[in-house]
């Protein structure tokens, strides 16, 4: 586990009562933010190199090699690199972030994980070792490689992405993700996703082809999660440590729940951030984002309206030197 909460240090953020942490899904990441993080803050430094230390560990032992150059890619550069590397950059990032946080006693009092979001904050949550959540990692990558298909961003609530699916008779083309009343993810086909963002510009709504190689949350891609899930299920998922709010699962999970099953429903299942934001929206609760994007923070703003959200790596004086007060707090991991 990456820590509870042991002190609260002021920055430009305001100290919070109670802090959510978002771990969004792909398709909105940038490493640039991160790495611009890490060399103006020790925290953000520190805890890039404890954690890609054990991330690159298991890139060796997998056959990927080191993840680590990749930091320096800038704009763009991880497009040239394989899903594996990529997915572990995201996931080593995210990781990163929360380390960072919780050695200047910034610990979250819950998270919230949209898709592939699930795998950093099951590390955050103390659910997994940095390792594991690293080798559960290239394992989806190595099954999202044979997903084939795509995804849309629409610029539309669910309700009205289903109209347009049926109007454009896109019967293989599904609401992958919801993520407010003005943004919805479908996947499917390629040939059929062309077809309704054509049938989208016609009607002047905004779409835009995710840049990923592949497709997700489509109930076709049922032979691919079981072959996940027998992949994965040796290794070792406790149940988390802080409260853990899945978008696909549409709750906080429990005691009871079978953890890699969950995991691998997210290949066949939508995830709806709506619903589990509700369920966080605490008074007076502050929100971080653990991404190096800002998606994920509109639609919380467009969900719970006026609430406090905050980029973290875009504002990163969040991860000013702590006061002595402040107890670092370490990292469950191994490699």
């Amino acid at each position: 586990m990456l820590g509870r909460k042991q002190a609260r240090h002021r920055s430009t953020v305001e100290d919070p009562l109670d802090t959510t942490l978002l771990f969004p899904g792909q398709g909105d990441f940038d490493i640039r933010a991160l790495t611009t993080a890490a060399a103006s803050y020790p925290a953000v430094c520190e805890a890039v190199e404890l954690v890609f230390e054990q991330v690159d560990a298991v890139g060796r032992e997998h056959g990927v090699g080191p993840v680590r150059p990749w930091l320096e890619v800038g704009a763009g550069g991880l497009h040239e690199a394989s899903l594996e590397v990529s997915l572990l950059v995201q996931y080593g990032s995210s990781v990163a972030v929360h380390a960072a946080l919780c050695s200047v006693g910034r610990a979250p009092d819950r998270v919230l994980a949209v898709s592939f979001g699930e795998l950093p904050a099951l590390a955050a949550t103390g659910a997994v070792t940095i390792a594991d959540g690293a080798r559960l990692t290239v394992h989806l990558a190595r099954t999202l490689r044979r997903c084939v298909g795509g995804l849309t961003a629409l610029g539309a609530g669910e309700a009205r992405a289903g109209e347009l699916l049926r109007a454009a008779d896109a019967d293989d083309v599904v609401v992958a993700c919801v993520n407010d009343d003005a943004s919805t993810v479908v996947a499917g086909p390629v040939e059929q996703l062309s077809a309704v963002e054509r049938l989208a510009a016609g009607l002047g709504l905004r779409s835009a082809r995710l840049p990923l190689p592949f497709t997700s949350h489509h109930p076709g891609l049922a032979p691919r999660a079981a072959e996940l899930l027998t992949a994965i299920r040796d290794i070792p998922i406790d149940h988390p440590r802080v409260p853990l709010y899945s978008a696909v699962a549409g709750r906080s999970y429990r005691s009871t729940d079978d953890l890699h099953g969950a995991l691998v429903d997210g290949l066949v299942r939508p995830a709806r951030v709506p619903d589990v934001l509700r369920q966080v929206a605490v008074d007076g609760a502050v929100f971080l984002d653990a991404g190096t994007g800002r998606s994920l923070l509109r639609s919380v703003r467009r969900v719970l309206g006026p609430v406090t959200a905050h980029p973290t790596l875009a504002e990163p004086a969040i991860f000013s030197t702590p006061s002595p007060a402040t107890v670092a707090v370490p990292v469950r991991g191994r490699p």
